[in-house]
């Protein structure tokens, strides 16, 4: 509970993102389709959800079979784990070896580490190989968007 009040602490909405690919992608994104996918509990799937809906990824990798299902519910056309060699999209709740998917990613690439305990998310954070961290607190975004300064945004969700 005290990791999360320090989190609002520090965290901001779309007012504070100084980064155009960060704020359009909250208000064009995420916090409108937040909406379309309110039947979800989880916080961590809506925004996966909606991630997916608003940049329109084709090829995604994910691990977890209940949100393989989860997204195939809602987008049934999506190439899922076929080993691509480029993904658009990395969905994983384990943060050991981060910097290794870099290899499966694009410049407009982006991976996705959901329903991480406050230790993971901080240790997730250290990876210096992604210039652009989003931490949502229970979802952490990475990229390696090239035009992108290095930065990390703590954002409410």
């Amino acid at each position: 509970m005290i990791s999360y009040l320090r989190f609002l602490l520090k965290s901001t909405n779309q007012h504070g993102v100084h980064s155009p690919f960060v704020f359009s992608y909250l208000t064009k994104g995420l916090y409108p389709l937040k909406k379309t996918y309110r039947i979800e509990n989880d916080p961590s799937i809506r925004l996966i959800l909606s991630t997916i809906a608003y940049f329109d990824f084709k090829k995604i990798e994910v691990e977890n079979e209940f949100l393989q299902q989860k997204i195939r519910n809602h987008f049934p056309h999506i190439s899922m784990n076929r080993n691509h060699q480029l993904a658009d999209l990395i969905i994983t709740n384990n943060p050991e070896n981060l910097a290794s998917y870099k290899n499966q990613m694009h410049n407009n690439s982006l991976l996705i580490l959901y329903n991480l305990s406050n230790r993971q998310r901080k240790r997730s954070q250290k990876v210096s190989d992604f210039t652009l961290v989003l931490d949502f607190y229970h979802t952490v975004v990475f990229s390696i968007r090239q035009e992108q300064m290095p930065q990390t945004f703590y954002l409410r969700y």
